[in-house]
């Protein structure tokens, strides 16, 4: 090869080394960097994971949020497990009257005390009587006469 033939040819790896567009039609050093640019598709699908991962985080929080509500609700509900926490509920749900609600949030109190002793914890201020006949007529007077033999709250 002559000396023209060599400059001919080093200037024709120049342009195309220079010109990404011209490489990747001939099969050059742009291909690989068109693999390396996001498509729509990913960017779609890196999206929909965002949009998951929000989702679930929501999800997430409202369950966490109900979890502690019915746990506000039930005394020393802390001391209790989940399955405990579930049978409470469904006990006081089968109760008709107001006085068996009221006398079954006080034993349950009491019990609630005495695994609190025994776990070396402290156990919430109890209420009195008076206090849960209160929020038991208050409960009443807010649930429609068909949910009032059900309650959702000791």
């Amino acid at each position: 090869m002559n000396k023209f033939g060599i400059v001919v040819g080093a200037l024709i790896a120049a342009t195309m080394l220079s010109n990404p567009a011209d490489a990747q039609r001939q099969g050059g050093q742009g291909r690989q960097q068109d693999q390396t640019r996001p498509t729509d598709q990913d960017r779609t699908t890196d999206r929909d994971r965002r949009m998951d991962r929000d989702m679930d985080k929501a999800r997430d929080k409202d369950r966490d949020q109900t979890r502690q509500q019915d746990r506000n609700r039930i005394y020393a509900s802390d001391l209790m497990t989940d399955q405990e926490r579930a049978e409470h509920q469904n006990q006081l749900r089968q109760l008709k009257t107001a006085e068996e609600r009221v006398q079954f949030r006080l034993e349950h109190q009491k019990l609630m005390q005495e695994r609190a002793k025994q776990q070396s914890k402290s156990a919430p201020r109890a209420a009195t009587r008076a206090q849960i006949e209160t929020q038991e007529q208050a409960r009443q007077r807010t649930m429609p006469q068909s949910d009032a033999s059900s309650p959702s709250s000791p």
